[in-house]
Formats: structure tokens, C-alpha cells, sequence
């Protein structure tokens, strides 16, 4: 951009791009530069736009007393598209968990109805995750979504992929492929009552495989009064 200087200080004090809905570019909007960028060429980001709808925009530069402007150019923004995510962070991974996060890069053009994770076991297939699998829900809000997916088994590998549904359709980001740690001791999970009487209750829950080989003992503690009984209590 080539723009007006200032006769005092020969320097443009303000560039960047008006954006109109009308081939006139009556009631523009401005988006000006970061003075950090460079006049001669430089870029601004727009937000909030109308989904298959025609803009009209020119650059411009200020010295302060008067203005130059650029040629009017026009785009067509898309038509509303199922929601865009950026690539999934990883942190505090262990044996049977992992926290998740990614960025909502597009929204689409309309409002995110429910977004979250999916993940799966890889098990041999390597086919992505989908909402038929596991799924873990996020609450609307942040531009970041987190989440802990836990209940996962030691050592194991798992496919994990964000997605999000917006009225037109569901969107799923890129899928990362995590391995959990070793368990320094037995995981035990899927735990549950199977069956009750008055006097008697049948319990259920499953032992890590790979913690089953060098298992001494195994079993159930119980206790009337202590909320979180140990092997010093009933057994």
C-alpha cells in the first residue's frame, strides 16, 4: 500500500482493510493492522461473518489528516460447514488416563450444539473414532476445549480425534494416537454390584490383564463403618 505521509513525520498512522456489505463501501468496517506489520504489505483477520454472503473490502492508509484507498474487491464466504478444530494437545498422560485439549478453530457459521472427544482402543484398527464409539462431552463455552478421558487400561494404545455438531452437521478434527504407561501397581476397574438379598451382595470387577500374572492375592475389602475400607478391614 502505497498511502499519504505525514508532512511533519513523513509516517502513515494508521493502515488496514474496510470491509462493507455493499459494493459502495457505505458503512464500512475497519480492521486496522498491528502497527507492528509493515504498510507495504500486511494482513488483518475478520470475525463474525455471514455464512454465503458477498463482502466488499479496500485497503487504506491514514496519516491522520487525510486518507488514500485501495481498489474494492469482493469474496463470498462459504455456505455453513460442520465445525473446524485445531490438532489435539496431550498432557498428564499416565496408565489410565489422559487430559485433551483443542482448539475451535471454525465454528462453521453457526453455533456448536455439543462438542467433546472420541477415542477408542486401537486394537489393530487404525480407522479414526467416531461418536459410535467413546465419547467424552466438554461444555460450551471456551474457544478451548478439555477434557480427562480416563478408564483406560495400562500400556494400551488408543485413537483419539475432537469433534463437534453444529446445525450443519458433525465435524471432527484430526485423530492422535496415544499409548498410556505401565501401571506400577494392579488396575482394577469395571467394578459393581451384580446381586443383592438381605443378607449377601455378589460383586463384580475386572483386573488389568497384563497385572493378573503376578497377582499373590485378590478380593474384596469391606468394612460397616469406614467409607473407604482396606485390607485392614474386612476381606
Amino acid at each position: 500500500i502505497y498511502g499519504p505521509t505525514d508532512p511533519k513525520t513523513g509516517k502513515i498512522k494508521e493502515f488496514g482493510i474496510m470491509l462493507s456489505e455493499f459494493e459502495s463501501m457505505v458503512e464500512p468496517l475497519k480492521f486496522p493492522a498491528s502497527q507492528n506489520n509493515n504498510p507495504m504489505t500486511f494482513r488483518v483477520e475478520t470475525n463474525a461473518l455471514t455464512p454465503n454472503n458477498t463482502y466488499y473490502y479496500q485497503a487504506y492508509a491514514s496519516s491522520g489528516a487525510s486518507i488514500v484507498k485501495g481498489e474494492v474487491k469482493s469474496f463470498i464466504t462459504p455456505e455453513t460447514n460442520a465445525p473446524i478444530f485445531s490438532d489435539v494437545v496431550l498432557s498428564d498422560l499416565g496408565a489410565q488416563s489422559v487430559t485433551v485439549s483443542s482448539l475451535i478453530q471454525d465454528d462453521g457459521g453457526s453455533e456448536i450444539l455439543i462438542h467433546g472427544f472420541c477415542w477408542k482402543e486401537m486394537n489393530g484398527n487404525s480407522n479414526s473414532p467416531t461418536v459410535a464409539d467413546n465419547i467424552v462431552n466438554v461444555e460450551i463455552g471456551p474457544q478451548r476445549i478439555t477434557a480427562v478421558i480416563g478408564g483406560l487400561a495400562p500400556e494400551n494404545e488408543y485413537l483419539i480425534c475432537p469433534y463437534g455438531i453444529n446445525a450443519a452437521g458433525l465435524g471432527y478434527g484430526e485423530t492422535v494416537r496415544i499409548s498410556t504407561l505401565s501401571a506400577s501397581v494392579p488396575v482394577i476397574s469395571n467394578f459393581h454390584a451384580v446381586d443383592s438379598t438381605e443378607v449377601s451382595y455378589s460383586l463384580h470387577a475386572t483386573i488389568g490383564s497384563r497385572d493378573a500374572v503376578n497377582l499373590k492375592r485378590f478380593g474384596f475389602c469391606w468394612s460397616e463403618s469406614n467409607t473407604h475400607p482396606t485390607v485392614d478391614n474386612s476381606v
